[in-house]
């Protein structure tokens, strides 16, 4: 379940908010800028990767690799107060990333958009909660990614360092 790049984002997590916490504690400290402590920044991944069928554990690998560690680096077009995880919104010629209100919001956003990148023919009122972002009924990836190592063509989201990472990150927490 943790070692292809094959990994269904869909599905619920291998790993709990404690298990992913420990692990990131071990392997880097308490570095995090999130503004949340980790174990609670880990449960909202479990909750919200749970509602919407999202492999959560899979996510916190994802923000890790995102956020640099959630230390989110000075100069970054996403800063620790955007509660923005995943980078949505950052691109080379924008300003900013999205902001989100709080950590929770920012991880609901990011549970959604995966489950919109791997359901075909999802609507935002068949989501769990309403959706934090409305143009995802739009979204030209929708139901293009059921897998992490799904169309690496069309999404940053499955490129080689996200899949490399995740392997870090299953490795690891052995």
């Amino acid at each position: 379940m943790c070692s292809s790049d094959l990994t269904p984002i869909r599905g619920q997590p291998v790993l709990g908010s404690e298990e992913m916490a420990r692990w990131f504690r071990a392997t880097r400290g308490d570095r995090s800028r999130a503004t949340v402590p980790i174990t609670e920044l880990a449960g909202y991944y479990v909750e919200e990767g749970s509602a919407e069928n999202v492999r959560g554990d899979v996510a916190f690998a994802q923000s890790i690799l995102e956020t640099a560690g959630f230390r989110f680096p000075d100069g970054g077009q996403v800063a620790p107060a955007d509660n923005n995880f995943a980078g949505m919104g950052a691109c080379d010629s924008c300003a900013a990333g999205l902001r989100f209100p709080d950590a929770r919001t920012g991880v609901r956003a990011q549970i959604q958009q995966l489950r919109v990148y791997a359901q075909p023919g999802l609507r935002n009122s068949m989501l769990a909660h309403p959706a934090v972002d409305p143009r995802l009924d739009t979204h030209f990836l929708r139901g293009r990614v059921p897998t992490w190592g799904g169309d690496r063509k069309s999404t940053r989201l499955n490129s080689s360092h996200l899949v490399i990472s995740y392997a870090v990150f299953c490795l690891k927490k052995k």
